[in-house]
Formats: structure tokens, sequence, C-alpha cells
């Protein structure tokens, strides 16, 4: 059985009604009208969004020891100096403590006209400290860099004594919307991180640093690119049984 509500005499758009569940042409175009501006504004909000949204490519290190604070790095693009960093699950807090962008080419060429116009100064303190901070920075330009992974967050991340063990997610949150989830894990190992950093300038550099004395059991992260290699030494017995678990993409 269908039912009928009866609305009344008029409808909010002034149009008549002839009967209940009968209104006049002119209330159907305003309705249609309406009707079509919600979807292209719905469409063009969806259309923008992930052009505008944060987006994680990596945490590096992907993990923290129970009971400990770290200093980690969120790489990614679109993040903002307002950003904030969300863990899933209780026991972790996250502390932005820097925002990173890369240099333009037009800042480059602005620092390097600046350290050109020092270097003909008096070299005093304040002018030898300018000159160290300017080259730093232009160290750190790289032309070839992938936009996917030109920006950055230094993050604290402390987890506590009882903080659940296993895997947690972490975002990025800024005023436009939130980013992709990314694995972060909680366990009660050691952990040892490879701070050496990549040159991109000498890459035959990065091929044989030597082998890392690590003691066992641990947990090491590491980073590597096309031309690195990396080499751990730990101590073992014969006849000893080792459980080695290498995690990489499902990072």
């Amino acid at each position: 059985m269908r039912q009928h509500r009866c609305c009344g005499p008029k409808t909010g758009f002034g149009g008549k009604l002839d009967k209940c569940g009968s209104v006049n042409m002119n209330v159907r175009r305003v309705v249609s009208a309406v009707t079509v501006l919600v979807v292209l504004c719905a469409v063009e909000a969806v259309a923008q969004q992930p052009q505008n949204v944060p987006h994680i490519a990596y945490v590096y290190p992907a993990g923290v020891r129970r009971g400990e604070t770290i200093q980690v790095v969120v790489g990614g693009q679109r993040f903002r100096e307002n950003a904030t960093l969300l863990v899933s699950g209780e026991g972790l807090s996250a502390e932005v403590v820097e925002y990173k962008r890369p240099l333009t080419q037009k800042e480059f060429n602005d620092l390097r006209m600046r350290a050109q116009m020092l270097q003909q100064q008096k070299k005093t303190p304040e002018v030898i400290a300018e000159l160290l901070e300017i080259r730093k920075k232009l160290m750190t330009f790289n032309r070839d860099q992938n936009p996917a992974l030109a920006e950055s967050l230094i993050v604290e991340i402390t987890a506590a004594p009882d903080a659940p063990l296993g895997r947690h997610e972490i975002r990025v949150l800024t005023p436009v919307g939130l980013s992709n989830p990314v694995a972060f894990e909680v366990g009660v190992l050691p952990e040892y991180v490879e701070h050496e950093g990549y040159d991109f300038r000498n890459p035959g550099k990065n091929m044989d640093q030597g082998a890392i004395e690590v003691e066992t059991p641990v947990v090491i992260n590491g980073q590597t690119l096309p031309g690195d290699k990396d080499r751990y030494r730990f101590s073992a017995k014969k006849g000893q049984k080792l459980v080695i678990v290498a995690e990489a993409r499902k990072l």
C-alpha cells in the first residue's frame, strides 16, 4: 500500500499544490537547479581533494622501542608548517618539531648570490656563521628530486612503557585533509638507526661504508637506495639458530 503525506497549500519555493503530492512546473525547475548545483559542488570537491591533501611516502625509522623517545622523519608531499601527526592506538604521542621543504630554483640562486657577496666581506664570526648556514642549505638542493619525497616533517614520537606492541598507523593532518596511513611498529628490542645519509652527487661513496657492529637481538632500521650497500657484523656461536626477519615493502 502506497502512503501519501499532504504538505499543505503552498511549498517553500512559492509554487502552488494542485493536490496532495502534486507540485507545479516552477517548483520542479527550482528543485532540479538546486540538485544540479549540489552535485556539481560535490564533484568539484572530490576532484580537488586528492590534489591538495598530504601524502606520506615513508616514515624513518618505522618503529620505536617501548618506553623510549625517538626522532622520526616523515617524508612526502603537500605537508604544511601547521601540520600535525596522528598515531593510532594508545600509549603513543607525537610532536612535530620541524617542517622542511625543498629550495626553489629562485631561492637557490638568491642564496648563492648572497654567499658570493659574503665572500667579499671581512670574515667576522657572524659572516662565517651565515656562510656555513647558506652552504648547508645549498647542499640540500637537488634539481632531480622526486616531488613525492621532497618535503619532510621531523617528529618526536614517545612510546609509553605499556604501549601496545605491534603495528600502529601514522597519518599527517593539515587544514586541507588527512593523509594516507603508514605503518609504525612498537617493539621491545633495542633499535639501531642508520644515520649515514645518501650522497646523490657521488653515488660511489655509498657503495661500501664498512661493516657496523651490532649486538643481537636487535632491530636494524636502514634505507637502501641505488648503489647503496649496508653491512652489519654480529657475534654468533657455532650451532646457534638465528631468526632474521626482513620487512621492506610491508612497511
